[in-house]
């Protein structure tokens, strides 16, 4: 009862007169009551002899353990550590920066303990209230960084981490290293993690926890997770900017210059690291003339040698990420019909070589005039040269919104200059919202597999009723969807279902005609599979890309009929397209 009566007089301290604590504080003395006393010592004005005492009086004249004596409570410190099972002993170690003193373990502790309170949120799915400890922040800055990282490797048991999980649960040991370490931290964490979900409830507890301390970091490495579990508008929520700063001015900044290289003296020689507009990653040492493979060593000076192999490890480690994310996000502007303005769009894509080579697989719009980049300038459908008007705000352009001449020439563009899409923009085909009937798939045996993992085209898979499985739904349309053979819904990625009904609902939208046009798709599969001739009815619904793709399954799959189709269609309607041409990115 004291303990519990000494942490409502503490965190009711400024509502409670000087003479009450100190009684109080008596009391606990008299009782012996260890914990209520350690706690009401920090805010009593009287010691256990019932002298008077100045309140938050210390005995240190070092500005760091003022700070922490007069912004933490070392009993609620120690009682976090206590339930995440760190002794006193694993904090030691700790030095001052720039000093060989060593830090008492309050001050330790001050950096450590308040980040594990943040673990309590266990689906990660509702997670909005992370942020950072900044007092503890404030501590961490004045320590020695490789003796702190030393500690929290030590908490975080980092040689184990694939194991200990399944056996601790105690994932908030990793959270003060999530905050604090380095790329290479966030890599194994991150790596450990896939061995996680083996460990049942306690390992998904840890998942959930530690990509919930991720958004904490500052690498490159912390940022791409933030983005593949689409919180890195959370990630720049904390940070106090908005997440396309973010994505477009720190996790794709590879140091670069315009031209998409960068030089690095590392003493014996200078070595350019560049990409190519294929993204592809190529060093040149300058004194042999040459390109090399790695980093030359022989006579480098070995500090700058390392400098430069991490440069060129981050390059080749996170570009296809980078660069992955980035095409998702311009994936969701293409469905969304989202814009930027003028000025954030070249801030982006004129500035960053990386966001550069992106842009030029895209066509982009202001209102109904499209264009595109090009290593020398802007161009439109024809070739011609662009001008940004300012006041116009840019988005990525759909084919709903061109004339069927300019989406040709825009196709042609890309194939004639060899340029493949990160995605089927140009190419997607448009459904007219007046042939779509409710009954446009009714009949057709659809594989479960063609659903998962499909959110980002607008294809949701519900599982949050147990009993009768996975339920099927469409972003901004109406539709029944049902096993096909029986009367609960299985998981088996191999079961069939029906798209029994089917309506876009209020206005036909770019996600809403995406919709169509993959559901489109994958009933052709099933037709093209049972060799239904009937299939060559939707072929001007698709594009070239797309027509190459079915004719591969119907040959695989010895669809004589269909196949002969395809053939047929394609040599009268794609006269003008290289057979082996292909137009989006694997």
């Amino acid at each position: 009862m004291l303990t519990l009566g000494a942490e409502f007089i503490y965190d009711n301290k400024s509502q409670i007169d000087e003479e009450t604590i100190n009684e109080f504080y008596k009391e606990t003395i008299e009782a012996t009551a260890k914990k209520a006393t350690q706690l009401i010592k920090e805010i009593a004005t009287i010691d256990e002899n019932g002298n008077q005492i100045v309140r938050g009086a210390n005995t240190t004249n070092n500005p760091i353990e003022v700070f922490c004596h007069e912004n933490f409570s070392e009993y609620y410190l120690d009682k976090l550590l206590r339930k995440a099972g760190i002794s006193d002993r694993s904090l030691e170690g700790v030095l001052y920066k720039g000093s060989k003193d060593k830090v008492p373990a309050f001050v330790v502790k001050c950096i450590v303990a308040p980040y594990l309170e943040l673990k309590d949120t266990y689906s990660f799915a509702y997670v909005i209230d992370i942020d950072f400890c900044e007092n503890s922040d404030k501590v961490a800055m004045e320590v020695d960084y490789d003796s702190l990282i030393t500690v929290l490797e030590r908490i975080a048991d980092l040689p184990h981490l694939e194991q200990r999980f399944g056996i601790y649960e105690k994932p908030e040991c990793l959270i003060p290293l999530c905050r604090y370490g380095g790329a290479e931290h966030i890599r194994a964490i991150s790596s450990a993690m896939n061995k996680w979900k083996d460990y049942g409830s306690s390992g998904k507890r840890a998942i959930y926890s530690t990509k919930k301390a991720i958004l904490l970091n500052d690498s490159r490495e912390a940022m791409i997770i933030a983005d593949k579990i689409k919180k890195l508008g959370h990630y720049a929520k904390i940070r106090g900017v908005d997440e396309e700063s973010i994505r477009d001015n720190q996790l794709s900044n590879f140091g670069l210059d315009k031209n998409g290289k960068k030089c690095i003296d590392i003493g014996s020689t200078t070595v350019d690291i560049s990409i190519d507009k294929e993204m592809t990653i190529t060093v040149y040492d300058n004194k042999a003339e040459k390109f090399v493979r790695a980093i030359p060593k022989r006579g480098a000076d070995p500090s700058k040698y390392e400098d430069a192999v991490k440069d060129l490890a981050d390059l080749k480690k996170n570009l296809k990420n980078v660069v992955k994310g980035q095409c998702g996000a311009l994936f969701e502007l293409f469905l969304n019909e989202k814009t930027r303005s003028v000025e954030s769009w070249k801030s982006s894509y004129f500035g960053n070589p990386v966001l550069h080579r992106i842009a030029e697989l895209i066509v982009w719009n202001q209102n109904e005039h499209t264009f595109t980049l090009t290593s020398t300038g802007i161009i439109d459908c024809h070739g011609k040269e662009y001008e940004i008007a300012d006041e116009i705000p840019i988005g990525v352009a759909h084919p709903l919104m061109m004339q069927p001449d300019e989406i040709k020439s825009w196709q042609l563009y890309f194939t004639s200059s060899g340029i493949k899409q990160p995605f089927e923009q140009i190419w997607e085909p448009v459904v007219d919202p007046g042939t779509i009937r409710e009954n446009r798939y009714e009949s057709n045996k659809i594989p479960f597999f063609r659903f998962q993992g499909r959110e980002k085209d607008g294809v949701i898979v519900d599982y949050s009723d147990e009993y009768m499985g996975p339920q099927i739904w469409f972003r901004n349309c109406k539709a029944t969807v049902n096993r096909i053979g029986s009367l609960r819904i299985g998981k088996d990625e191999h079961s069939l279902y029906e798209v029994k009904s089917f309506s876009v609902s209020g206005r036909y939208t770019r996600l809403a005609n995406h919709i169509v046009t993959y559901l489109d798709r994958i009933t052709v599969y099933g037709r093209i599979l049972n060799d239904d001739i009937s299939v060559s009815e939707m072929f001007p619904l698709f594009t070239f890309a797309q027509l190459n793709d079915f004719l591969k399954l119907a040959v695989d799959n010895n669809a004589t009929s269909v196949t002969a189709s395809i053939l047929e269609y394609k040599r009268t309607h794609y006269q003008d397209y290289n057979p082996m041409d292909e137009f989006v990115l694997g």
